[in-house]
């Protein structure tokens, strides 16, 4: 082998398939390690069900099955798998199509079983089934009939013509009569009876015919029985109608599976049917499918995805597709680290170094996009010579400035979508196909860009989004991007800010290994741990405030959050803890230096909602809040009570505010005789300004502090004050203005 040259195992390309044994695959299948498993457990702990397998065309999911049946066959050598294709479950002519799909099940079940040892009653069943599947109900049918007509000739001809045979029988038979009435009328008994002679000759004459004749017909009659009974039976076991067949199968699979035996049908290459022909193939034989005493897998591009997933009828929970699969699987695109350690696999020996064949694999795998199929496309372009045996081999003597850059990009791709950007739950499969071709489409077009060309950042709050934007940041601090413009945008709430980039030129500085500055979203979860210790702060620094406290400040806050989580406990009774507690240690591992830890999107977007969640607590306790300071102000001696649990508050004339407030609930502070009563509520602007005039009549008496969410609440209502606690960062004035506008109402008294 030349210096810098790779040579292939001559097997390198070859498709995998399982092996005639059925427990190993033929080809290099590597990676998927717990997909795998779920796949092969489902396997052996079920005897049916249906199960379906998608991902894009060429991503393995072919080789994923094979995978875990020859894995599951490892464990349990009666695991049968019958393969078959998707164009065996369809036929041209509609009406004919499902009895030609039980047909191909039939003989596909037939030529692989068969080669298993099976109990000879069972195995004299499959024969038969197969026997009635291969033959023609409607010709055998005929046949039978003509057997009717032929024998009905034959009883025909009986009757009304007389044979040779027949002739010399009847012959006899009058003979033999004659003479036995000849004898009868000479016995000397008769000789005294008038007639008796003459009557004792005849019904010997006569009888004895009779008598042959009638048995002669009773044998016929029994033949004609015999026939119809055994007619029957033909036609019954060459009914190959679609409701016998599929029982007989539905038989067949139950008496197999007592053989301990699991059957497995792989009905591959679904995309060669149209959506609607699989839906009708699938809801036609749903309950062979899932209920049989066999399992079936149907693979299928993406584009089957929503097989199963049906709109319900109107007035139903679920549709009729429902509960069509037992369990589903999406095949992603490869990890980087499995493409690698294939191509490892397929490498007959090299004689390049470990960091020149990493970045020859970098390369080539950027141009196949981490794609199986596209990846065995790309290396065929770089073959360049082969063995004596045949084997081809790769050089790298033109390694190029191209390929260089290409296992750049590659790097910045990989570091961003697998080790930050990719969900863990199999369920968002589709999104992390889009995400993982969204980014290679944009490191291509980079790829290809020239000094000058401009990109400008997504403004979405979408993950595609952020995702583009954390990949030119990253590129721009690595020397390949130069930042020209920024703008604050808002989504959802949040500021982004969103630049256009210039491009500079090929990646300067090496990428590292792993990523060692915070992606965007977790960015944001490190905003949101600290918004949330904010609100904490600004709830107990109101309190300090109007009790003439010190107050907290953040550094505070942040560096001692357990002590301040439980003074929130302690004096609002709200559970901070549990929101703070779980994500501790994850902000400050953020916060820290160095290279972070691989924390995927799902899950920092997950721990982001939690914190959220804690805000939002804040925010709609504040009404707890304002009643819990005012209790607690020594300049106002009042009491709380929430307005459903006594009559007397809002009462007589101000009974049409305390109806409205009733269904929402809330707390009144008043005073003992009931002079001054405040209602705080959370949220019903609504409900109160349809009670413009109560609360204008009543104001002198009873007021509203009601606390919302909402910058665009009115202050237009008499008699009614606005705590707005949409923004954390005034959440503390809002509620001191809210307590001291109730301090103000409760020392006009009087």
């Amino acid at each position: 082998m030349k210096s810098d040259e790779i040579a292939l195992k001559a097997d390198w390309d070859i498709p995998i398939r399982l092996s005639l044994e059925g427990d190993r695959v033929e080809g290099y299948f590597v990676g998927r390690e717990a997909e795998v498993s779920h796949l092969k457990s489902d396997l052996q702990r079920r005897n049916s069900g249906a199960i379906i397998v998608i991902g894009h065309r060429g991503v393995g999911k072919t080789s994923f099955v094979y995978q875990a049946i020859a894995g599951a066959r490892q464990k349990n050598k009666k695991i049968v798998p019958v393969l078959m294709n998707a164009t065996q479950l369809h036929d041209e002519n509609e009406k004919e199509a499902p009895l030609r799909t039980i047909e191909n099940l039939i003989r596909r079940l037939y030529a692989t079983i068969g080669q298993h040892s099976l109990n000879r009653s069972v195995k004299a069943e499959l024969d038969k089934l197969y026997k009635k599947a291969q033959s023609s109900s409607a010709k055998v049918t005929e046949a039978v009939r003509h057997k009717e007509s032929d024998e009905g000739n034959q009883v025909t001809e009986t009757s009304f013509s007389i044979k040779p045979e027949a002739l010399v029988y009847t012959g006899i038979v009058l003979i033999v009569a004659a003479a036995g009435g000849a004898l009868v009328s000479r016995l000397p008994f008769l000789a005294d009876i008038t007639g008796a002679k003459e009557i004792a000759r005849g019904l010997v004459s006569l009888g004895l015919p009779a008598i042959f004749l009638g048995r002669f017909v009773l044998q016929r009659r029994r033949n004609m029985v015999s026939l119809r009974e055994s007619t029957a039976d033909e036609v019954y076991e060459t009914d190959k109608t679609l409701g016998n067949l599929e029982h007989d199968l539905e038989r067949v699979h139950k008496l197999i599976a007592n053989e301990k035996y699991k059957i497995v049908y792989v009905v591959d290459e679904l995309d060669k049917l149209e959506i609607l022909q699989a839906k009708k193939v699938l809801q036609y034989f749903k309950n062979l499918f899932t209920l049989s005493d066999a399992q079936f897998i149907f693979i299928g591009s993406e584009r089957f995805s929503r097989l199963g997933e049906a709109k319900p009828d109107e007035g139903e929970l679920r549709s009729k597709e429902y509960t069509l699969f037992s369990s589903k699987y999406f095949v992603m695109r490869p990890r980087y680290s499995d493409v690698s350690q294939y191509l490892d696999m397929i490498v007959d020996g090299n004689n390049v170094s470990g960091d020149s064949w990493e970045r020859f694999k970098r390369a080539i795998c950027f141009d196949a996009r981490n794609d199986y199929f596209d990846l065995k496309d790309r290396i065929r372009d770089r073959i360049n010579s082969h063995s004596e045996d045949g084997c081809p081999a790769i050089s790298l003597d033109d390694w190029d400035g191209g390929d260089q850059r290409r296992q750049q990009l590659h790097k910045a791709v990989t570091i961003l979508i697998e080790d930050k950007y990719l969900y863990r739950s199999p369920s968002f499969w589709e999104l992390n196909e889009k995400l993982q071709r969204l980014i290679f489409e944009h490191a291509h077009e980079l790829f290809h860009a020239f000094p000058g060309n401009g990109w400008n950042d997504p403004e979405g709050d979408a993950p595609e989004s952020q995702l583009i934007r954390d990949f030119h940041i990253l590129l721009e601090r690595h020397g390949a991007l130069t930042v020209g413009q920024t703008k604050q945008v808002t989504q959802k709430g949040k500021n982004l800010q969103v630049r256009n980039y210039t491009y500079k030129g090929p990646i300067a500085a090496l990428i590292p290994d792993r990523l060692n500055e915070l992606t965007e979203f977790e960015k944001r979860f490190v905003e949101e741990f600290e918004r949330y210790c904010d609100a904490v702060r600004r709830v107990l620094n109101a309190q300090r405030k109007i009790l003439g406290h010190n107050e907290l400040s953040q550094s505070e806050m942040l560096g001692a959050p357990q002590t301040y989580i439980a003074e929130l406990k302690t004096q609002f009774q709200l559970d901070g803890a549990s929101i703070l507690n779980p994500y501790m240690g994850h902000y400050r591992q953020l916060r820290s230096k160095g290279p972070h830890p691989g924390l995927q999107l799902d899950q920092v977007q997950a721990w982001s909602s939690e914190i959220l969640k804690g805000v939002k607590q804040i925010q709609t306790s504040a009404p707890h809040i304002i009643c819990e300071i005012m209790k607690r102000d020594k300049g106002s001696v009042v009491q709380v009570q929430n307005i459903n649990q006594n009559g007397n508050l809002f009462g007589g004339a101000a009974s049409p505010i305390r109806n409205a407030l009733s269904r929402v609930g809330c707390n009144v502070i008043f005073v003992a005789d009931l002079s001054r009563q405040v209602a705080v509520p959370f949220g019903g602007i609504a409900i109160l300004d349809g009670l413009k005039k109560c609360l204008r009549d009543n104001a002198s008496t009873h007021r509203v502090a009601l606390v919302c969410d909402s910058d665009s609440a009115s202050d237009r209502l008499t008699g009614v004050h606005i705590v707005r606690v949409s923004k954390v960062e005034s959440l503390d004035k809002e509620i001191i203005a809210g307590v001291e506008e109730i301090r103000k109402f409760f020392s006009e008294q009087g």
